[in-house]
């Protein structure tokens, strides 16, 4: 009688929990290649020119990730409790060596770089290309190995007996070879996508094994059935229509619905320059609706600049897109910020973009493009087949990533089936810069330009623009704060310098505050407040809201005084954007200011440049969206030789496939951040492994710089790596940096992540 064959471990159990039994290879085997294939397949739909080969790569990679398991030395392990150590034989070589075995051809070549890169990520094809005969396997004898040979080596002595193994229990399935010739300067997105459907078919089996859950054959995903949601969101706008008194900005609003909800669905890619308060949220998801319905579409993203206005942008999707039955979250999904999970300790807790409407931002979609990691590559392949809005587009990027995103968004647009809409109130249109592009476009409006104009004249007279041209002391500013009509709105640059300030004014004053010291939680606590008051007509005046840039963009806030710390004209422009937004208030002014870095003022290290390209618009009575371009174009000139540098690198480091450098120089927020848990709640339920989801893991945990958790003497929580717990002071006004603040050595030798 043939033994039992297993892939994983078993899992002890603990405090009152039940034990995990080992999971059997069969089992393992069959639901990964499953899920590979259907993914893969998936993606295919949108994407002929890689359907072929995708699914092949899918299933030879899913069928044969694991065959190093089945070594005799793997086994004892995995069919116990797997404590002590690891594996003794690296599992991933046979895999890779057996499909080496084989005619030589993409399919296969490109099945044995995905099941190598399962676990470590991808790698640079030029090192690849230097190994040889050797390419993806593993020849290397470490030192704390108990065998005197490579898992190479062992692969190659017990090959036939892991393909007989595997025989005994898992069925083959034919692979028609696709017979293309691949052009490799062409393959970025194709071999990401492919390890995306690998990864979220392992890790997705792994985590279902350890939560003790049954394999579902057909995946419970909410459909986006865009025609009745269309019908959902006209009625809804109809409605706002008939409750709003009949004003030319409303009837301005009308107008760009229509416009957007009439265009033609067929053409590829859209621009739409919108002014603040003009409807945008709703007018381009109906849009986006459209286009899904006539080319049957599976998914709508909508890409934001800061995680703060996820919450209220999924909060009027959900007002207007929702069916009576349905639950918000299985529809709208929100990811705030990380939550990519390398151990399979933690993988349940990884944010998948699953749901038929994601709401994400900028960081979010564009490093996972990026990426090189199987953990935060699993949500890619949902990505193909989508209509895309990417809201506020001049502000989603650092201008010297620009490049190399619009080239993403090219191939998305042209080899995977998506749509896009690039947005702004203040539109910079890099497709049009020479220093952003190699071929300029020129892209269709989704608005006529009769009603852009008559949007924009009205924009004009809503608000005067002053700066400030001395550095302010925090005494200074805080007088001016205080002195001017409130509501009062101020913006400053970094995490630290906003708790600085509200902790000041809390003293005497009626402040709130928000930034990304507060988990999402507590965020939207304070934005419900926020709005509730602007929107009470009772309540007092005299108060403050100080706040970074996380709510400069796409907030539906109306102040009548503003105060932004200078950074640059689109930020300056996105900030005013948010005072006297509705046209409520007479002689409203924002003021542009800078600040001394002294009393625990803090300097935003990349803001230098462009904040000086501000004070020379300033001088030069430029302050207008029209200038947008120019001062961004500047900003990059005055920057030349440092951001051309990043450019250059990332345009070659992609056409190589070198795959860990784009990752490395593809940061939005030059930060390695850690998941810090800030709800103790959870930490005590995540430590007996009951189940949380990663909804609650997103909306109580903060991002913290990985070199401060040592320094803050943060603790992993036990039994899942990668997340820790908040162990210093945190309030729901100032957030972590309440813990912070109180450590004076703490803010002299550094201050907090921005």
């Amino acid at each position: 009688m043939n033994p039992t064959l297993y892939a994983h471990s078993s899992r002890p159990g603990k405090d009152g929990v039940p034990p995990v039994l080992p999971q059997t290879y069969q089992q393992h085997i069959e639901e990964v290649r499953r899920m590979a294939i259907h993914y893969a397949k998936q993606v295919g739909i949108y994407s002929p020119q890689w359907q072929a080969l995708l699914k092949n790569v899918a299933q030879l990679s899913g069928e044969f990730h694991d065959l190093g398991k089945l070594d005799e030395l793997n086994q004892p392990i995995l069919g116990s409790d797997g404590s002590g150590s690891g594996l003794p034989v690296n599992h991933v070589d046979a895999g890779i060596a057996y499909l080496t075995t084989l005619t030589p051809n993409m399919d296969y070549l490109f099945g044995s770089y995905v099941i190598h890169s399962h676990h470590c990520g991808l790698k640079s094809w030029d090192k690849i290309k230097q190994q040889k005969s050797k390419a993806f396997r593993d020849f290397q004898v470490k030192e704390d190995s108990p065998l005197p040979i490579s898992p190479a080596e062992r692969s190659n002595q017990f090959l036939s007996e892991y393909l007989r193994l595997h025989r005994q229990t898992i069925s083959p399935l034919p692979v028609v070879l696709s017979g293309k010739s691949i052009d490799l300067q062409k393959t970025q997105l194709f071999l990401r996508m492919a390890l995306s459907c690998l990864a979220d078919a392992d890790h997705g089996d792994t985590s279902r094994h350890y939560q003790r859950k049954p394999i579902e054959k057909d995946e419970s995903i909410t459909p986006l059935r865009p025609t009745e949601r269309l019908q959902l969101i006209d009625q809804y706008v109809q409605n706002l229509s008939n409750k709003s008194e009949k004003s030319e900005r409303n009837r301005l609003r009308s107008e760009i619905y229509q416009a957007c909800r009439l265009a033609n669905p067929e053409q590829q890619m859209y621009e739409c320059d919108s002014p603040v308060g003009t409807g945008k949220t709703t007018a381009v998801m109906a849009h986006l609706l459209k286009v899904a319905e006539e080319r049957n579409l599976r998914r709508i993203f909508v890409i934001l600049p800061f995680t703060n206005i996820i919450q209220q942008s999924a909060d009027e999707y959900r007002k207007s897109l929702l069916f009576a039955h349905e639950s918000p979250e299985q529809v709208i999904g929100e990811h705030h910020h990380k939550a990519d999970f390398e151990s399979p300790d933690s993988r349940q807790l990884t944010y998948l973009w699953k749901t038929p409407i994601v709401v994400t931002t900028a960081v979010q979609f564009f490093e996972t493009l990026a990426s090189n990691r199987p953990a935060a590559l699993r949500k890619l392949h949902q990505v193909p087949g989508s209509a895309i809005f990417i809201d506020e587009a001049h502000a989603a990027l650092p201008v010297d990533l620009i490049p190399q995103a619009w080239k993403w968004i090219r191939q998305l647009q042209e080899e995977w089936g998506c749509h896009f809409v690039l947005g702004s109130g203040s539109l910079l249109r890099f497709w049009q810069q020479e220093e952003f592009t190699d071929s300029p476009v020129t892209l269709p409006s989704l608005i006529p330009d009769s009603v852009r104009k008559k949007s924009h004249a009205a924009e004009q007279q809503r608000i005067a623009f002053h700066t400030i041209k001395k550095p302010l002391s925090l005494s200074e500013l805080l007088s001016r704060i205080i002195n001017a009509p409130g509501p009062r709105l101020v913006i400053v640059n970094t995490v630290q310098s906003a708790a600085v300030i509200a902790q000041k004014l809390q003293k005497d004053h009626d402040v709130l505050h928000i930034s990304t010291s507060l988990t999402p939680h507590d965020r939207e606590k304070t934005v419900t407040e926020v709005k509730r008051r602007l929107n009470d007509e009772n309540a007092s005046q005299n108060w403050i809201l100080v706040a970074t840039s996380c709510i400069e963009a796409g907030v539906n806030f109306s102040f009548q005084s503003g105060f932004r710390e200078r950074c640059s004209l689109t930020s300056f422009l996105q900030t005013a954007g948010r005072v006297n937004r509705d046209n409520d208030y007479e002689n409203s002014v924002i003021w542009d200011f800078s600040l001394l870095k002294e009393d625990g003022i803090t300097e935003h290290p990349e803001f230098q440049k462009s904040a000086e390209v501000l004070e020379y618009m300033f001088t030069n009575n430029m302050i207008d969206p029209d200038h947008a371009t120019c001062a961004i174009t500047k900003a990059v000139r005055l920057e030349a030789e440092k951001k051309l540098k990043r450019v250059e690198s990332l345009r070659k480091a992609e056409k190589s496939l070198n795959f860990p450098e784009v990752k490395k120089l593809f940061k939005v927020i030059e930060a390695d951040t850690r998941t810090v848990l800030i709800k103790e709640e959870l930490k005590e339920r995540l430590s007996r492994r009951e189940y949380v989801s990663f909804q609650e893991i997103q909306n109580h945990s903060v991002q913290i710089w990985s070199d401060k958790i040592d320094q803050l003497a943060l603790q992993e929580i036990p039994g899942h790596s990668e997340l820790y717990f908040w162990t210093l002071a945190y309030d729901s006004f100032l957030g972590y940096m309440a813990g912070v603040l109180a450590t004076q050595d703490f803010i002299q030798n550094g201050g907090a992540i921005l």
